[in-house]
C-alpha cells in the first residue's frame, strides 16, 4: 500500500489526487488566488509537489505570472477602496472628487506608479493573445476565451473613463452652489417679523 506523500511516479499522484476529489483550494479560492496561493499550499498537503507546481515550469508559466499580477492588482485596488473609505474627505476639492478616484482610474488602465504593476487592460490583452498559443497542448482553452478576455479590456475602458469621470465632477463646488443658493433666497423672502 503507498501512502499519500511518498514520492511516486507523476502519473500515480495525480490518480491518488483525482481519488481524493478536489482539493481545498479548488472549493474555497478564486481562480487567480488559486494559481498562485498553491505553491505555498503544496508544501503543507501530502501529495507530489512537482505535480502542483508544473505550471510555474510549463507553457502556464505566462498565465501564472499574470495572475499574480491580477492579484496584486485587487490588493491594490482594496487598499485604495480602505482609504477612501478611512479618509474621507481627502483630496476633495471645489472641482475634484475624492483623490482615490483618480488613483483607481489609473490603476485599472495602466501601470500603477513606481510599482511597475500592469494594470487590467494590459493584463486581459495579454490573456487574449497569449491564450491561443496553448492550442494543441493538454491546456488548451476554448475558442472564445480570448474573445472574452478582449471584451473584458474594453468593459475595464468603460470603467476607467467612469471613474475619471466620477473624479472630475464630484467636487464640492455643486454642493457650495446650492448653500449659497438657499441662503439667498432665506434673505429674498421676508422674515415673519417683518410681515
Amino acid at each position: 500500500m503507498v501512502r499519500l506523500g511518498e514520492n511516486l511516479p507523476h502519473s500515480a499522484s495525480v490518480s491518488l489526487r483525482d481519488r481524493r476529489g478536489p482539493s481545498p483550494l479548488d472549493r474555497h479560492l478564486p481562480i487567480h488566488l488559486r494559481d498562485v496561493a498553491l505553491p505555498a499550499v503544496v508544501a503543507s498537503e501530502s501529495h507530489d509537489a512537482a505535480c502542483e507546481l508544473a505550471g510555474w515550469q510549463d507553457e502556464r508559466q505566462p498565465f501564472r505570472i499574470i495572475n499574480a499580477c491580477f492579484i496584486l492588482h485587487w490588493i491594490l485596488v482594496a487598499i485604495s477602496l480602505l482609504l477612501q473609505f478611512l479618509l474621507p474627505l481627502k483630496g476633495v476639492t471645489v472641482d475634484v472628487g475624492h483623490e482615490q478616484l483618480w488613483y483607481r482610474a489609473r490603476l485599472r488602465a495602466t501601470a500603477a506608479s513606481r510599482l511597475e504593476v500592469s494594470g487590467q487592460v494590459p493584463m486581459h490583452l495579454t490573456l487574449a493573445y497569449l491564450k491561443p498559443k496553448l492550442r494543441g497542448t493538454p491546456f488548451e482553452r476554448s475558442h472564445l476565451e480570448p474573445v472574452l478576455n478582449g471584451l473584458n479590456a474594453a468593459m475595464v475602458c468603460i470603467i476607467v473613463w467612469s471613474l475619471d469621470r466620477q473624479w472630475r465632477t464630484s467636487g464640492v463646488r455643486d454642493a457650495l452652489d446650492a448653500l449659497e443658493s438657499d441662503a439667498a433666497s432665506e434673505e429674498a423672502q421676508p422674515s415673519e417679523e417683518e410681515r
